[in-house]
């Protein structure tokens, strides 16, 4: 290797190395929460960074060279001693090929970046698991969990982190740099098929005197999930936003609800209304009425409608001027007594209906007896006929007895 060559990578990996040490956030732990419903613990230790950099320690340490027992400790003697490496690089009893990475260079430009855990730079995760990988390359991965990410900053470039399980947290394991987009979809079609890939919702970052939390707006999410769609579809991978999914529906029907979260729209709507001067009324929330709204809420929409259903300042401090509020309960009591005597009249219809049905069945019966008494005297008249027919032929009889004698 030659000289400038060697200067050039000793840099990058110096001012790497003085990075760490001097910034404190690498040393944070971090909480991932993903839409998928995962909550993975984030460490750097010291001791990933060699590797993270590209840099074989433990074959060093096996030369018997040097005295230092850690990784990280050597690794910071290499950088403060360089040209002494490089003699032993120099006289060949030190292999550079076995040291160095063939892509140290591209892992000391991902590095820094790399280790600033993002969600907002972040495109996406992927809890890998290698049972479902169908690549037939010779490379095996053995990553437990992947971050992708792409800097605000960075017109082109992907940086890729992969983690290991280790203890109940993730430790850094391989570090990688993408210079284009068309580059990182050549190594995603072979990470990624068949995968489960899913997107950030909040960040905590814990460090020894401070914890801070970061989360990412609906907005945000659904930029990421169309961003991460469109990489799923290339690499015949999955796109998982269940458990988020999930949460906002829950929001979704809890909102506007007694104590419960109020949509961004909601308060738009109000604002607008605010703007305008107009009444907030229910039907602009598709709503039938206010019950059930959060009290707060609520008692915004009630005191600004007060407000604004009066003319002026004066009448709103003058007591015998009615609220709109009060006009309003007024509405509702007179409109549930107006249902009270709706139902009331529906009583008094069908009992109505009820009472003609037992009239027209008093007419059938009425009208039966009539038909009933005209026979009956028909049938009498009859009878009064006969007898009278009787009673003459009797007398005619009686007529002739009386001669006889």
């Amino acid at each position: 290797m030659q000289m400038t060559k060697f200067e050039y990578l000793m840099e990058l990996i110096a001012n790497n190395v003085e990075t760490y040490n001097r910034n404190s956030r690498y040393k944070d732990k971090f909480s991932l929460t993903f839409a998928n419903g995962d909550n993975i613990k984030i460490y750097v230790p010291n001791s990933s960074v060699p590797h993270l950099l590209g840099i074989n320690t433990n074959y060093l340490m096996s030369s018997g060279l040097y005295r230092e027992k850690s990784s990280y400790e050597l690794l910071n003697k290499m950088c403060e001693d360089r040209y002494r490496l490089y003699r032993y690089i120099n006289d060949n009893i030190i292999d550079e090929k076995q040291l160095f990475s063939e892509h140290i260079e591209k892992k000391n430009s991902a590095f820094v970046q790399n280790l600033k855990i993002n969600i907002f730079n972040m495109i996406f995760a992927c809890p890998y698991d290698s049972s479902r990988s169908y690549t037939t390359g010779k490379e095996t991965y053995k990553f437990d969990y992947i971050l992708v990410n792409k800097p605000a900053y960075e017109e082109k470039g992907i940086f890729m982190l992969g983690l290991a399980y280790n203890n109940g947290v993730y430790v850094p394991m391989s570090n990688q740099y993408f210079e284009s987009i068309e580059e990182a979809e050549e190594r995603f079609s072979l990470i990624f098929n068949n995968q489960k890939l899913t997107i950030p919702t909040m960040l905590t970052s814990t460090s020894t005197n401070n914890t801070s939390k970061f989360f990412l707006h609906g907005d945000q999410k659904l930029a990421k999930a169309r961003e991460t769609q469109q990489i799923a579809d290339k690499c015949f991978a999955t796109l998982d936003v269940s458990q988020d999914y999930r949460w906002l529906l829950k929001k979704h029907n809890d909102s506007m609800n007694f104590g419960g979260y109020v949509q961004k729209d909601y308060a738009t709507i109000i604002t607008n209304c605010i703007t305008t001067r107009k009444i907030i009324t229910p039907q602009m929330f598709d709503l039938q009425s206010f019950a059930g709204v959060n009290e707060y809420l609520l008692g915004i929409i009630n005191a600004y409608n007060d407000f604004i259903s009066h003319d002026s300042t004066v009448a709103i401090n003058d007591p015998s001027v009615r609220t709109y509020t009060d006009l309003k309960k007024e509405v509702e009591e007179l409109e549930g007594a107006n249902k009270a005597l709706s139902s009331k009249n529906k009583e008094l219809v069908s009992a109505n209906g009820s009472l003609a049905e037992e009239n027209e069945g008093l007419k059938k019966v009425v009208s039966n007896n009539e038909a009933a008494i005209i026979a009956a005297i028909e049938a009498l008249t009859g009878t009064n006929k006969a007898l009278t027919g009787t009673n003459k032929a009797l007398t005619g009889t009686n007529k002739v007895l009386t001669k006889t004698k």
